[in-house]
């Protein structure tokens, strides 16, 4: 599994990219900026964030809130504010919209929350620009591995992708211990390629950022030997996690990050709510999934799908650990 922390070099230089050498200044500033918004977002009236659903994307453009499911539930314990960083309108693809797949504009509260867009689109941008650069040290060292995968081929996938998604996310406040018996989010693997994450920001009741350092709670990721650990992400970092996608375009020599957000009794009654940023960089719906390179449980399925096909049959699978076995 793999799991990375991007801060400041030990020096910087002209020739390298600027999203590299001084992404420790300029998250930090983003991150600043954009963060507190969720919880300005979360507390917009019901008018101005009905306006914000989209729910003839499935709720995956602009706000979404008890719209999906957790232990066979729907989840008010987080709200999330989707969108592309890197383009407001994408090719719409009939097609793919029967399926469920959709890049649809995005929508934006230019009116009840202006600076969002903004805010939103320099973190997810500089999220992009980092994980590309990370992609191709990624791809180096499987190239090394595997003389047959294709050069560059993650570094390609995410920077000719136009499906790109960012959430923005609130984990509203706690108020009783029952709350505690389910995580924020439960285990799973992101299915996309490349995940870019921030640190967590907590705020008080008024939006403003407390200093809160959970003991119990906040983000957990599983390693292959099947340990638990916690990631407590620094405030000047980024931190990128494997996706299913590049899992399989690897033939497995780099594995998904299993993880999930755990709740911790220490907010309860306390009134803070946790912020983040997520950015999932994935391939472009029609980008082969090279399912050749594996076995799975349907030998009649054909050997490649599209990454269309692949997030449909992930949709409706009931398993959150779906078993590769390489070859």
């Amino acid at each position: 599994f793999f799991f990375l922390m991007i801060r400041r070099p030990p020096r910087s230089t002209q020739s390298r990219s600027s999203a590299a050498s001084d992404v420790y200044k300029r998250q930090s500033q983003y991150r600043q900026n954009l963060l507190p918004l969720g919880h300005q977002l979360a507390n917009l009236s019901r008018e101005e964030l009905l306006k914000l659903e989209k729910p003839e994307t499935f709720y995956s453009i602009g706000w979404s809130h008890g719209q999906e499911q957790f232990m066979g539930k729907k989840d008010f314990s987080k709200g999330s504010f989707y969108a592309n960083p890197q383009m407001d309108e994408p090719q719409y693809d009939a097609k793919l919209a029967q399926e469920g797949n959709i890049l649809a504009p995005n929508v934006w509260p230019k009116d009840s929350l202006p600076q969002l867009e903004i805010h939103f689109k320099q973190l997810g941008q500089l999220i992009v620009n980092v994980g590309i650069l990370l992609s191709q040290q990624l791809d180096a060292y499987v190239g090394k591995k595997n003389p047959f995968y294709e050069k560059g081929k993650l570094a390609r996938v995410i920077s000719t992708s136009t499906g790109c998604k960012g959430r923005l996310l609130h984990y509203f406040p706690i108020n009783s211990k029952n709350e505690l018996d389910n995580e924020w989010c439960g285990w799973h693997n992101d299915h996309g390629s490349l995940t870019g994450l921030t640190s967590a920001m907590y705020v008080d009741k008024s939006g403003n950022e407390v200093s809160f350092k959970e003991s119990e709670g906040g983000l957990y990721i599983r390693s292959r030997d099947g340990n638990n650990y916690k990631a407590s992400i620094p405030k000047d970092c980024i931190a990128f996690q494997i996706g299913e996608t590049t899992q399989i375009h690897t033939g497995g020599l780099l594995r998904a990050t299993p993880h999930c957000v755990v709740r911790s009794e220490e907010l309860i009654n306390s009134g803070v709510s946790r912020n983040t940023l997520a950015v999932f960089m994935q391939p472009n719906f029609d980008e082969l999934m090279n399912l050749s390179l594996i076995h799975i449980s349907e030998p009649t399925r054909q050997a490649e799908i599209s990454y269309a096909v692949f997030c449909l049959k992930k949709k409706k699978q009931s398993s959150l650990f779906p078993q590769y076995v390489f070859l």
